[in-house]
């Protein structure tokens, strides 16, 4: 499967085209039919990782095409329908992928990869096959990849739109860490080394406890929907894990100081309000 980076100067306007495989032949070497994908991804490493990942799995497999927006899916898939499998993330540049799918009639099979657990049962009302979180690995995307290859095995041309035994489906809704794109990386922290995520001077940073600093791609809003219950948002500037809090001492106006094991330079309070609550999740954790 070959791809050309040249291909995605259009990027800009949300429409990366043109993933050609090299082969013109419609079927593999093995002679089974050569599966067409489409990637519905807007951010490059992601979508290059996830490429290559497929190639990895699956040499066989043409991804035909790259498209980094709602709009310009919608119209792709208006005029291809032969389409045989749909990676698609969920937050794209113009709105979520639902909103495809609300638009076209798509009846292809889809794998939904996102950083967000919270639309697992909206990703099942359209034709979605699997759901798996990033950061993903080669294990997860070779179960979902499989799970495909049955249904296509099976004949299941036509997926139900809601499985009736959804509670019995093994998909891997659960993440335990988070990919940071820092130059032409892909770093995976894990949820458990994070000491402290804040707010600085309007630019969203996290802090591990090996006092490394990187700047996610995500709000603290998103962070406290990701994360678990020993993590704790003190106001709208940071969200704390309780590993992290050293102690607490009182501070002006009934405010409490909050210390941290980790190497801190800023004064984190929490307001009178909140303190009962605080000291609830502290003693708790």
């Amino acid at each position: 499967m070959e791809f050309h980076l040249n291909a995605l100067s259009k990027k800009d306007r949300g429409f990366w085209p043109l993933f050609q495989d090299s082969r013109k032949s419609k079927e593999a070497p093995n002679g089974s039919k050569v599966m067409n994908v489409l990637v519905i991804e807007d951010e490059l490493i992601t979508a290059l990782h996830l490429i290559e990942s497929i190639k990895y799995l699956r040499p066989d497999y043409s991804v035909v095409k790259v498209i980094g927006s709602v709009d310009e899916a919608s119209l792709f898939l208006k005029e291809n329908q032969t389409i045989d499998l749909i990676f698609s993330d969920i937050h794209l540049s113009d709105g979520l992928s639902f909103m495809i799918f609300q638009e076209v009639e798509v009846k292809i099979p889809i794998i939904f990869c996102t950083a967000f657990d919270r639309y697992f049962m909206e990703a099942f009302n359209t034709y979605g096959i699997a759901y798996i979180l990033k950061p993903f690995d080669s294990k997860k995307l070779k179960t979902c990849i499989e799970k495909f290859e049955g249904l296509v095995k099976n004949k299941s041309a036509e997926i139900q739109r809601l499985p009736k035994n959804i509670e019995n489906l093994k998909f891997n809704t659960s993440s335990n860490s988070i990919l940071i794109h820092q130059n032409e990386k892909i770093i995976p922290v894990l949820f458990e080394d994070i000491a402290i995520i804040w707010i600085d001077h309007g630019v969203v940073k996290l802090t591990t406890f090996d006092n490394r600093t990187f700047i996610p791609k995500k709000s603290l809003d998103d962070f406290e929907k990701l994360l678990n219950s020993k993590f704790y948002r003190i106001n709208r500037q940071y969200i704390v894990q309780r590993r992290a809090v050293k102690d607490t001492s009182q501070y002006v106006s009934r405010k409490l100081l909050v210390n941290l094991h980790v190497k801190f330079a800023q004064k984190i309070t929490i307001g009178k309000e909140k303190t009962p609550n605080f000291l609830k999740w502290l003693s708790s954790n």
